[in-house]
């Protein structure tokens, strides 16, 4: 005789419970979220900031300068001069979120 719960009742237990939070969240969600951030804009801020990733990275691409346009920039920068210009190809700065294994 098995003592407990059922196999498996965990598991269709959490799924109806996000199915139905997930109906009323679609119904009702934007106006929660309304009175969240009115009547308790703490609450609606940390809720925002518990979302968010704990670790950004970000690249500047210096990485890729070679040796020579480095020392020139690091001259230029030492001697306050702004009337040398440097003919750089900026490439796109990626920025990627770490998240620290919680769910979005």
């Amino acid at each position: 005789m098995s003592v407990g719960r059922p196999r498996g009742a965990r598991n269709r237990l959490s799924r109806s419970f996000l199915e139905e939070l997930t109906k009323d969240f679609e119904a009702n969600g934007a106006a929660a979220i309304q009175i969240c951030r009115i009547e308790t804009p703490q609450e609606y801020l940390r809720i925002i900031a518990s979302t968010m990733p704990k670790l950004f990275e970000h690249e500047t691409g210096l990485a890729e300068l070679d040796d020579e346009t480095l020392e020139r920039m690091k001259r230029m920068l030492l001697a306050g001069r702004s009337d040398e210009v440097l003919e750089l190809r900026p490439q796109p700065v990626p920025i990627r979120a770490i998240n620290d294994g919680r769910s979005n």
